[in-house]
């Protein structure tokens, strides 16, 4: 699966060498609230792009999860160039945003 995963046309550009990488680093908030994206990838012009993994299927609230990170990572000025759900199960789901 995770060969499947770092692979994937569709992620490539996530698991590129030259990126920087945070895996489930905490961010404070301003609201004292904490979020924990499971994969950040930041690149050396500012922006950023975002992996989120899931099992289940495919739910409203997960998008609505990613945009929360997203907004964080824009209030610290990043710009999000992309982002994607990666749904693990029988089969690979990949939702791009």
């Amino acid at each position: 699966v995770l060969y499947q995963i770092c692979s994937h046309p569709e992620l490539i550009d996530f698991f590129a060498s030259d990126l920087k990488v945070l895996n489930e680093q905490t961010i404070i908030r301003k609201s004292d609230t904490l979020i924990k994206p499971d994969r950040i990838v930041l690149t050396s012009k500012g922006e950023a792009m975002l992996v989120d993994y899931k099992t289940g299927e495919p739910n409203s609230k997960h998008q609505k999860q990613l945009e929360t990170y997203e907004q964080a990572l824009e209030r610290m000025d990043f710009r999000v160039i992309k982002k994607a759900l990666v749904y693990i199960g029988e089969t690979l789901k990949i939702v791009t945003l």
